[in-house]
């Protein structure tokens, strides 16, 4: 059952990004490359790294 929900999300994202990639933004931090918390972040949470 848990293998079969993971397959789920994984088809689910997979489709939201084909579809909607033009509205979804990714606020990745320039030094490590990792998710920012929020869209508006300007410091990584990972690093620490700082992009204001």
């Amino acid at each position: 059952m848990k293998k079969e929900r993971e397959e789920e999300k994984i088809r689910i994202a997979t489709l939201l990004l084909e579809n909607y990639s033009h509205n979804i933004f990714f606020n990745n931090c320039t030094n490590c490359g990792k998710l920012a918390r929020t869209p508006n972040a300007k410091q990584c949470r990972f690093c620490g790294y700082d992009w204001r």
